[in-house]
C-alpha cells in the first residue's frame, strides 16, 4: 500500500520535475557538486552563473596566504595599461584585485548620483591579519560597490580591512561580518525617494548553504554613501537547494500603485537528494513593501517552464512588472526567451509567453570568456517592452544555429519589442546588424581557439557617452562576455549594466590585461 501511495504521488508531479536520471550520482554538499550535476544533465542548455562556476573551481579560500600581486600586468600604454578619457578607472583600489560582473544604476531625481555594483575580490589584496591568519588568505569575492556624485567623473571609496569595508557590502561574507564563504553576483537598482538597493548572493563552497541577500543604501547630507545589514531571502542550508543568478528592480514610478515596491527575482536550483541529480531551476520572486527591510514568502513564477535561468526584472510607468529569463519546457527542443507579468504588485501571475527561441551561446575555445543568453529588458515611457538576448546563429542562413557550436555560427545580439503588454511579440532582428554583418565578426569565434593570452583584469573603468539620435535600438543594453575572474569584454551576450538618465548613458565595465 505504501509502494503503491508513493507512485501514485510521483505521478501526480509535473512531467518537468522528473528529467531523465544519468546513473551518476554527485556530492552536492559542495559547490562543485552541484555544478557538475548541472554540467552532467544531458540536453540541458542552461548553466549556473559564470561566478558560482567559478567559486565552484577553488576548493576553499586563496591557495596562498599572500596578497594578490599580479605578475603579468603589462607597463606600456600600448598594452592597454592606461584609462583613456572619457572613460574613467571607477575602483578606488591600487593592488590589482579583479572586479567583474558589473552592474550600474543612476538615481532618478539626480542625474549625478550613480552606483556600480561588482564582484570584488580586494579582500584577498588585504594585509591586515585575524588570529594570525592573513586576511588575504580569508578573503574571497565580495559583493562590491562604488559611488558618484559628479556623474561619473570620479567615485567612492577605498575599503582595507574589517575596520574600515568602505563601500563593500556588510553583513554577507566573512570578513565583511557575515556566515558565508563568498558573495557577489551584483545588481542594484534605485527607489523614487533616492535609496538605493544591492541584491547579490551569498554561498559556501564545501559545505552547504545559500541566500539571496538585499542591503538598502542611503546617502547623507554631504553624498556619502552607507548601507544597511542584509536581509535574507530564501537562506537555506539544504544540499538540495541553491539560489543563483539574482536580480532587483524597484517601481521608482511616482504615480504607480506599487510605488517604491522591491521586486527580487532568482533561480532555485533543485537537486535529487538521494544521488545529487540536477531535478529542475525554475523562476523564484519574492516582494517587499518596506524599503527591503522584509521580504514576500518566495514563490515560483514560472509556469511550467522549469528548466530556467537567468530572469530579469523591469517595471512599467503604471506599475505593471515584467520578469523575463532563458527557460525551457520539459519536451523543448531548444530553450526559449519567456516573460511574465503581474498587474497586482507581484500578487497574481499571467501564464508564461515564449519570446522567442534561443540556441545559448557557449564560451570561445581556448579562453576564460564567461557568455550566456540571458535576457535584458526594459519597458519605454509609452509602455512599449523591449527585451535583448544573445543566440548563436547561422553563418550560412541567419537563422538560429542547427546545433550549440561555434563551428558555422555565429553569437549575435537580438531584440524583439511587444506594443500590447506583451501578449504578442515583433521577430527578432540583430541589434547591432552592422557589427553582425561583418565576416571578421563572425569569424572572432571561431578563430578563438588561436588565442593564446592570458587574461588579467585590473581596475573597473566607466564610460559616458551623449545619447543622440537615429539609435537602432532604443534600450539601454550592452554585450559583453568576462574573463573568469577578471573582466567584461565586448565579445558577445547582453551584459545587463547599463543605466541612462538626463540624456547621458553610464556603461560599466572592467579593464582588460593581457600576458
Amino acid at each position: 500500500m505504501k509502494k503503491a501511495w508513493m507512485m501514485l504521488c510521483l505521478l501526480m508531479l509535473p512531467a518537468a520535475s522528473m528529467p531523465a536520471a544519468s546513473g551518476q550520482s554527485y556530492d552536492i554538499n559542495t559547490l562543485a557538486g552541484k555544478v557538475a550535476s548541472v554540467n552532467g544533465t544531458a540536453g540541458l542548455q542552461i548553466r549556473f552563473s559564470a561566478f558560482i562556476e567559478e567559486e565552484s573551481l577553488d576548493s576553499s579560500a586563496p591557495s596562498g596566504p599572500g596578497p594578490i600581486t599580479p605578475a603579468n600586468v603589462l607597463s606600456s600604454p600600448l598594452d592597454g595599461t592606461s584609462i583613456l578619457a572619457p572613460a574613467v578607472t571607477v575602483n578606488q583600489d591600487t593592488a590589482g584585485a579583479p572586479q567583474n560582473e558589473t552592474s550600474i544604476a543612476v538615481d532618478p531625481n539626480n542625474p549625478l548620483r550613480i552606483v556600480s555594483g561588482l564582484n570584488d575580490y580586494v579582500t584577498r589584496t588585504w594585509t591586515c591579519s585575524i588570529a594570525a591568519t592573513p586576511c588575504s588568505a580569508l578573503g574571497d569575492g565580495y559583493s562590491g560597490t562604488y559611488f558618484s556624485n559628479d556623474g561619473g567623473s570620479t567615485w567612492c571609496c577605498v575599503s582595507t580591512d574589517p575596520s574600515d569595508l568602505g563601500t563593500l557590502i556588510p553583513g554577507v561574507d566573512h570578513l565583511a561580518g557575515g556566515i558565508y564563504d563568498a558573495g557577489g553576483d551584483p545588481a542594484v537598482a534605485f527607489d523614487s525617494r533616492g535609496h538605493v538597493y544591492y541584491a547579490g548572493l551569498g554561498f559556501n563552497r564545501t559545505t552547504p548553504g545559500s541566500t539571496v541577500a538585499v542591503n538598502k543604501g542611503t546617502f547623507d547630507q554631504s553624498g556619502h554613501l552607507t548601507w544597511s545589514a542584509p536581509t535574507f531571502i530564501n537562506q537555506t542550508t539544504s544540499p538540495s537547494t541553491l539560489n543563483d543568478k539574482e536580480w532587483i528592480a524597484v517601481d521608482s514610478h511616482s504615480a504607480s500603485p506599487f510605488r517604491d515596491r522591491v521586486y527580487v527575482t532568482w533561480t532555485r536550483f533543485i537537486f535529487n537528494a538521494h544521488n545529487g541529480a540536477y531535478v529542475q531551476s525554475p523562476i523564484a520572486f519574492a516582494y517587499s513593501t518596506n524599503g527591503g527591510a522584509t521580504f514576500s514568502s518566495p514563490k515560483l513564477i514560472a509556469g511550467n517552464v522549469l528548466y530556467g535561468q537567468g530572469s530579469h526584472p523591469t517595471v512599467g510607468p503604471d506599475g505593471t512588472l515584467y520578469v523575463f529569463w532563458d527557460g525551457s519546457t520539459r519536451l523543448a527542443a531548444l530553450d526559449s526567451i519567456y516573460m511574465v507579468k503581474s498587474s497586482d504588485g507581484g500578487a497574481t501571475w499571467s501564464k508564461p509567453v515564449a519570446v522567442s527561441q534561443v540556441v545559448d551561446i557557449i564560451p570561445a575555445a581556448n579562453t576564460g570568456f564567461r557568455v550566456n543568453s540571458f535576457p535584458s529588458a526594459d519597458v519605454a515611457p509609452d509602455g512599449t517592452l523591449y527585451v535583448t538576448w544573445a543566440s548563436l546563429m547561422s553563418d550560412a542562413t541567419g537563422g538560429l544555429c542547427p546545433a550549440r557550436t561555434n563551428n558555422g555560427c555565429h553569437a549575435t545580439v537580438l531584440y524583439a519589442k511587444s506594443s500590447d503588454g506583451g501578449v504578442t511579440w515583433t521577430a527578432p532582428v540583430a541589434a547591432f546588424p552592422t557589427v553582425d554583418a561583418q565576416p571578421g565578426a563572425r569569424r572572432l569565434r571561431r578563430d578563438a581557439a588561436r588565442w593564446q593570452r592570458r587574461a588579467q583584469c585590473s581596475d573597473a573603468a566607466a564610460r559616458r557617452h551623449a545619447v543622440s539620435g537615429g539609435q537602432s535600438l532604443p534600450l539601454r543594453a550592452g554585450i559583453s562576455g568576462s574573463l573568469r575572474r577578471g573582466c567584461d569584454f565586448a565579445v558577445a551576450g547582453v551584459r545587463r549594466g547599463t543605466a541612462a538618465a538626463g540624456g547621458t548613458d553610464y556603461v560599466r565595465y572592467p579593464r582588460q590585461l593581457y600576458s
